[in-house]
């Protein structure tokens, strides 16, 4: 009986942590997944299928995320790239504020606690959606910066 009960509850943990992980990729990813399930609901209203509608929403939601990460390293005024920022983290902080309202709603009574907490979780996943934006992922010792008063240049 002992066995049965910790087995579930370690169960129970690893469930929490995919859902949590999921939760963060989903915030991270906001935009590009809400364009990837608008183009994969579009391609199956068009009788492309289910698998058909699965792969071009997988398809636009890659795109999408390559064409803003690259329209945020290669535009060079600050104006340009707050908007493409901002197209990015908006999303991440709307999708963040809600996951954390309607979850802390189960635990949390107070209404202002509720919304302060998940103020601050949003904070945070903007943050993280910004981060993820606008890393470079590109490695100086095997790819020097070419040209770029030493800032590494985006390739895809």
């Amino acid at each position: 009986m002992r066995c049965t009960r910790a087995m579930l509850a370690v169960f129970l943990l690893l469930c929490l942590l995919a859902v949590c992980y999921v939760a963060h990729k989903l915030t991270v990813y906001a935009l590009p997944c809400l364009i990837g399930f608008g183009v994969g609901e579009f391609a199956y209203t068009t009788d492309a299928g289910a698998a058909g509608a699965i792969a071009i929403g997988l398809v636009g939601a890659l795109a999408s995320f390559t064409l803003l990460r690259f329209a945020y390293l290669s535009v060079s005024t600050p104006l340009a790239r707050g908007l493409v920022a901002l197209a990015f983290v908006t999303p991440s902080v709307t999708i963040g504020f809600f996951i954390t309202y309607s979850v802390a709603s189960e635990a949390i009574p107070s209404g202002f606690w509720r919304g302060a907490i998940s103020a601050i979780v949003a904070g945070f996943a903007g943050l993280l959606a910004f981060i993820r934006l606008s890393s470079t992922d590109c490695d100086v010792e095997r790819h020097p910066p070419s040209h770029s008063k030493g800032r590494c240049i985006y390739r895809p």
